[in-house]
């Protein structure tokens, strides 16, 4: 599998890499860096992604119970909890099940931060988004409408909130562009992909 073979590469040594990104790299990075402390354990690998499901399900529940009280927080704990998807995903060798988990503490980030003052949470908020965008490129595009929440009409500051999420994004889409930068002719933020899909698409 793709993603094995090139967390393998990493482990070994080939941190930075020679060539940009195909896509997306934060899950073979995150492969690796599994491989570096517990070696090619596939079961290693399963167990942590299960173990972030279970935190991404309490961040659904928390931000339910914030927003419309304890049962529909435990309601949603349990209807993702039991969607048999997202189990599969999670002893699987796929990004989907880190993506899963990164929305539901975006959400949960988002609800906490309407309701508390201070700028940390808006920035956890705009980190979270940027590591979905180093992971799965096009959840950025879901993202957005979770991004509304942090937008109140009787609040001066809402925009400023929304302009601290948005430079807060670049915190961990930085490290992949410094990365892309010399070895590209011309500048791709994140992966050099939409020539091939358009050529497999013609």
């Amino acid at each position: 599998e793709e993603y094995d073979r090139w967390a393998r590469e990493i482990a070994d040594g080939n941190w930075l890499g020679s060539e940009v990104f195909f896509q997306a790299p934060l899950y073979p990075y995150f492969l690796a860096v599994v491989y570096t402390f517990f070696g090619h354990s596939l079961d290693a690998v399963y167990l942590i992604q299960i173990f972030f499901s279970l935190l991404g399900i309490y961040a659904l529940y928390r931000a339910g119970k914030k927003l419309a009280g304890e049962k529909v927080g435990l309601v949603a704990a349990a209807l993702s909890g039991l969607y048999g998807v997202y189990l599969f995903y999670d002893v699987q060798l796929l990004k989907e099940s880190l993506a899963v988990t990164l929305v539901c503490l975006l959400f949960w980030a988002l609800v906490e931060a309407r309701e508390k003052k201070g700028l940390g949470l808006w920035i956890w908020a705009g980190v979270i988004c940027g590591f979905l965008s180093v992971l799965r490129e096009g959840l950025l595009l879901i993202t957005r409408g979770l991004l509304l929440l942090a937008f109140r009409p009787k609040e001066k500051f809402s925009f400023f909130f929304l302009l601290i999420i948005r430079e807060s994004i670049c915190l961990p889409k930085s490290s992949v562009i410094l990365s892309n930068f010399p070895v590209l002719i011309k500048f791709t933020p994140i992966k050099a992909v939409i020539i091939p899909k358009i050529i497999l698409k013609r």
